[in-house]
């Protein structure tokens, strides 16, 4: 479920940079997309912790200036997502010992913004890519109700969890027509977790992850795209929390994002 003011925040975020468009040298780009999302934790012995999945919705512009160089090409891309998804996990019985599977809501509300370099001596049809960027994003676990697998509400109490991601992607892109493609590799390199409720901050390991995307130009300015995005994240070394001196860490996590996306020259 989208929040009516995620929704009124992006459009007066939107309105206010649309002059940039008539402005000399600089290409402007505003865009729409729904994204499949998922997400999993894995204990050290390779079992699933948790799971999250659900749609999100994404807004964003994308701003190119025209540079007078024939050989590099700049482009600096902003934006925002929010989504409510499916979140599973699973609890042991202390009498038993037996797994028993919960259920709850989980949102995400988070920002994405990079700056990419492309060296365009190639030519349109291939041009490595470099982009820097920065990902924030806050996960709140909903703390109405969780639900076992016999579908009986438990009480519970949610938590909030506060990311934040520099990372590195390096890649290439390419032309052909109508058609752009992209792929490419992503690091990151600086990853804290801050979790509210456990008072306590770790810094999960970037992996060497994947991307690749592609889109259709089909008017004038009008585009539709699609694009995969892989990120991982090793266990983090052991924090301090209120349970006590390095008491947690984040376990390593496997993140998925598919977008489909419509994208409009301004």
């Amino acid at each position: 479920m989208i929040s009516n003011k995620f929704l009124i925040m992006a459009v007066l975020a939107l309105s206010e940079v649309t002059g940039l468009a008539h402005a000399e040298g600089v290409a402007t780009s505003i865009y729409a997309g729904i994204e499949e999302y998922q997400w999993e934790e894995y204990a050290p012995t390779g079992e699933q912790l948790m799971k999250v999945t659900g749609p999100r919705i994404r807004v964003g512009l994308n701003i190119a200036p025209r540079l007078q160089s024939n050989i590099f090409a700049l482009d600096y891309d902003i934006s925002t997502y929010e989504g409510t998804m499916n979140y599973s996990s699973h609890v042991t019985d202390p009498n038993t010992g037996a797994s028993i599977p919960l259920a709850s809501d989980i949102a995400y509300m988070g920002v994405d913004t990079h700056l990419d370099g492309a060296y365009t001596g190639f030519g349109e049809q291939f041009q490595p890519v470099l982009m820097l960027g920065y990902e924030g994003w806050r996960r709140s676990l909903d703390s109405r109700y969780l639900t076992d697998s016999a579908g009986n509400l438990a009480p519970a109490v949610g938590y909030a969890e506060n990311w934040s991601m520099f990372y590195a992607k390096l890649g290439a892109r390419g032309m052909a027509g109508a058609f752009t493609w992209m792929a490419g590799f992503k690091l990151p390199f600086s990853v804290t977790d801050t979790a509210d409720f456990l008072q306590s901050t770790a810094h999960p390991k970037g992996l060497l992850s994947e991307y690749i995307g592609g889109d259709y130009a089909f008017a004038k300015a009008w585009k539709v795209g699609v694009s995969y995005e892989d990120t991982r994240f090793g266990q983090s070394n052991l924090t301090n929390s209120i349970a006590g001196p390095n008491s947690v860490y984040q376990p390593k996590s496997d993140e998925g994002i598919f977008m489909l996306s419509l994208h409009k020259a301004i």
